[in-house]
């Protein structure tokens, strides 16, 4: 019984309102209703109706006084189910349990040899955290696939069996260096002396470069005099140093007047085919600039416009690149120029403007004089397409192709065209995204003192829930620590409260108050002494004659103050010579049967355990309850933990004056504490800053109750 329940043989009235826990069910205790006890299956019971235990109303076997409260095997199966093996409670809840989730985190925190299953282990779901973001089975070079780490910096195959990483395409790596259709764009920027991608040369090699079998730029426009730079075709600066040649002779041969016509005619033929020459050449190196103008379209802005398209009057010489407008408000360097007597392919760009002069990337085919002109901005010059993200069109406004290339200012990244996508896609890692990579590489051993943790990480994060519930009890954490020896010494003393136990029959006995009275006399020096007396045989046959029915009765008259005085009389020498007689055989014989070894020890052993069987007499109801309850006992040490949980959760107070400032063991108050107000009759829970009443049907209690206990079972492993 409680400290606050009075034992007595008729049952009082019931308690009020609230729960009382009784701890462990006792035959013989009288319950009120809405006790709470802990039967021997491990289980919580509320009482129904008030009653006196008995063998036959135990909360298992009388479900009209008792009600099940909190199912302890439930709660261990919640907490300790092994991973994917689905629970059913005995409320018919399905699910998985605390141990299992925690597994399962791990699993998608870190697992990197196989993909993660579902709940029943039946299919697979997806892969780890770890797995997606540093590689692993069935990530790594899989169709597909491929982890974070791989797609960014891999440079020794394809990441996916198809496609090759940021790295491989912003520097080089196998699969993309010399490889058909591809390059990186270090590659296609600055590589020269040979192809790319096995067909096409990089923007530098068609700029500054000798391998590229059209010539370079700088070929066709400065190569020496009399040097090809493909087939038969010669430099601008070749060209025109034979046309200045063939001026000279000419001038020379008029000014002599020495000179035949023929020759004269001649020279101006000359002259004129190096004229020719001179405008075939700067249309090579117009197609030429034009071809890498539309390759490598050159710089752009996220917030790029083209503004408005001028529309001047120009006039020009035939066989010029040079136009004067009319005005040269808008025009911009890029623009393409159209209008009447503008050659179509390729078109000719604005190379530079100066006032109303400006120089085109083409020259004139015949001379023109105030042609109305339109200068429009496409590519890099026009609008920027945000659904692209890059320019729309190409320099001339022609289509995109796969390949192309431009320099986002805004991003500070060099993008690429993809022509399956229609977008322009970054090759390189912005320059904030290579802070992070920068801050990431130097935090590397935080990094790989994290991944070797992963496991714990993902624990305390799946079970985020229970360290909050225990940090809300810590307080009774702190509690039962501090009485981890008492309960490591009630686990120790297991074998021992057994083997009380199992002599419960033999205590109860010596147990009585007239057992121990005698006892204590027997113990005595002189008592001990004269057993051994009396231990002879001859006594003992003498002693087995005065144990007669007869015997005993003349002795208890022998008793009275008198009959001793008569037997002082007997101790002279002549009455002890009739003792004597006492020592026949049969007395004799009686008397060595208390002598024997065996009845000697005991008779020692009982004297030399006075002291305890003093204290043992003095709670021989106590001891008779323990025997009775043997197995009790041990489901209470099994369980000491909660039943000091339960003390410190949990208290009865009168709240007057005020409520309660500690928890039951005195610790300070934590969220979730009971305590029953006996003036108020409500049960009142604390919520951070004060006791408030709360009110459940039975089976709410009890689903709470549930709740609670597998939150428990985690929290106390």
């Amino acid at each position: 019984m409680a400290a606050n329940q009075v034992t007595v043989a008729t049952p009082g009235p019931a308690g009020a309102t609230g729960l009382v826990y009784e701890g462990v069910w006792v035959v013989d205790s009288v319950y009120q209703v809405r006790d709470l006890v802990r039967y021997t299956d491990g289980n919580l019971y509320i009482c129904n109706t008030q009653h006196t235990a008995t063998s036959g109303n135990t909360p298992v076997l009388s479900s009209s006084i008792w009600t099940l409260f909190i199912n302890a095997d439930d709660a261990f199966q919640w907490a300790t189910k092994v991973k994917h093996t689905q629970i059913t409670d005995s409320l018919s809840n399905t699910g998985y349990s605390a141990l299992h989730q925690a597994a399962k985190a791990s699993d998608w925190a870190s697992l990197t040899t196989d993909a993660v299953t579902n709940d029943a282990n039946a299919s697979d779901v997806d892969y780890s955290a770890k797995a997606w973001a540093v590689g692993g089975t069935e990530v790594t070079t899989t169709a597909s696939r491929g982890a974070a780490k791989e797609w960014a910096t891999s440079t020794g195959a394809a990441v996916d069996t198809s496609e090759f990483s940021a790295k491989a395409y912003a520097i080089g790596g196998t699969g993309i260096t010399t490889s058909s259709g591809k390059g990186a764009a270090k590659e296609w920027a600055t590589t020269t002396g040979g192809y790319v991608d096995t067909a096409e040369y990089s923007a530098k090699e068609y700029a500054i470069g000798t391998t590229v079998a059209v010539g370079s730029a700088k070929d066709w426009a400065v190569l020496a005099e009399d040097s090809v730079v493909t087939g038969s075709s010669y430099s601008a600066l070749h060209h025109a140093a034979k046309a200045a040649a063939s001026a000279t002779a000419a001038a020379s041969s008029a000014s002599t007047g020495g000179g035949s016509a023929t020759a004269s005619a001649a020279s101006a033929t000359a002259a004129a085919a190096s004229e020719t020459a001179a405008n075939a050449s700067a249309d090579a190196v117009s197609v030429l600039y034009d071809a890498f103008n539309d390759t490598y379209l050159g710089a752009m802005a996220d917030s790029a416009s083209q503004g408005t398209n001028p529309t001047p009057t120009g006039t020009w010489a035939k066989n010029s690149s040079t136009i004067t407008v009319s005005a040269g408000t808008n025009i911009k360097v890029g623009q393409v120029v159209t209008g009447t007597g503008m050659p179509t392919s390729p078109k000719p760009n604005v190379l530079s403007i100066a006032g109303t002069t400006v120089v085109l990337s083409d020259n004139m085919d015949a001379a023109g004089s105030g042609v109305t002109l339109t200068f429009t901005g496409y590519g890099i010059y026009g609008d920027f397409n945000g659904g692209k993200d890059g320019p729309a069109l190409n320099n001339d406004g022609d289509a995109l192709a796969d390949g192309m290339l431009y320099f986002n200012t805004t991003d500070d990244v060099v993008k690429v065209y993809d022509a399956t996508t229609s977008t322009w896609k970054q090759i390189q890692p912005t320059s904030t995204e290579q802070g992070h990579i920068n801050t990431v590489s130097g935090i590397a051993a935080n990094v790989t003192t994290v991944a070797g943790i992963s496991g714990n990480v993902t624990t305390v994060a799946g079970i985020s829930a229970n360290t909050t519930t225990v940090a809300g009890i810590s307080g009774n954490v702190t509690t039962v620590a501090g009485i981890s020896s008492d309960v490591t010494a009630v686990a120790a003393d297991a074998t021992d409260i057994g083997a009380v136990a199992a002599k419960a029959t033999e205590i109860g006995r010596l147990g009585t108050a007239a057992a121990v009275a005698d006892m204590a006399l027997l113990g005595t020096t002189a008592c001990v002494a004269d057993m051994a007396i009396l231990g002879t045989s001859d006594i003992v046959a003498d002693l087995a004659i005065l144990g007669t029915t007869d015997v005993v009765a003349d002795l208890a008259i022998l008793a009275t103050s008198d009959v001793v005085t008569d037997l002082n009389t007997l101790g002279t020498a002549d009455v002890v010579t009739d003792l004597n007689t006492l020592g026949t055989a049969d007395v004799v014989s009686d008397m060595n049967t208390l002598g024997t070894g065996g009845n000697v020890t005991n008779m020692n052993t009982l004297a030399g355990i006075a002291a305890n069987i003093t204290t043992v007499a003095g709670i021989s109801a106590n001891v008779t309850t323990v025997a009775g309850v043997s197995a009790n006992v041990t489901t209470v040490a099994a369980s000491i933990a909660d039943v000091n949980r339960y003390a410190a959760e949990y208290q009865i107070d009168n709240f007057s004056p005020s409520a309660p400032t500690t928890d039951g063991s005195g610790a300070s108050l934590s969220d979730g504490d009971l305590a029953y107000d006996t003036t108020a009759n409500r049960l009142k829970v604390y919520e951070g800053s004060a006791f408030v009443s709360i009110g459940l049907t039975l089976a709410e209690t009890q689903l709470e109750a549930n709740n609670s206990a597998v939150a428990m079972a985690i929290a106390l492993g």
